[in-house]
Order: C-alpha cells, then structure tokens, then sequence
C-alpha cells in the first residue's frame, strides 16, 4: 500500500509568476520517467473564454 502524507505547506502549486498561470493553477500530477519525477498541471492566465480562435493565441 501507498501511503501518501500531505505536504504541511499545501497548497504547493498556486497561480502567479508566469503569465500563462496568473488565474489559476490545478490538476496537478507526477510522471516518473528513467528515475525522474515530471511534475504537470492545468493552468489558465485568464479566466475570460475566448471569443475567437484568434483571441487564445
């Protein structure tokens, strides 16, 4: 069995820094690959959708 202990500073992913994670930061997950951890997430720099296709480049 896994046993999983929350970090005591959770959250440990949060928005800011980067323009493309100013709004928000979640989902986030960890691949191990050759004995390294990858750690990915979803995030958005805003939370207006987009209008167009053009608006989102």
């Amino acid at each position: 069995m896994l046993n999983i202990t929350r970090h005591p500073q959770n959250p440990i992913v949060v928005p800011g820094l980067f323009e493309w994670r100013k709004a928000t930061v979640f989902n986030p997950a960890v691949i191990i690959h050759n004995d390294k951890f990858y750690m990915i997430e979803r995030t958005a720099g805003s939370l207006t959708p987009c209008k167009t296709s053009w608006d989102c480049l």
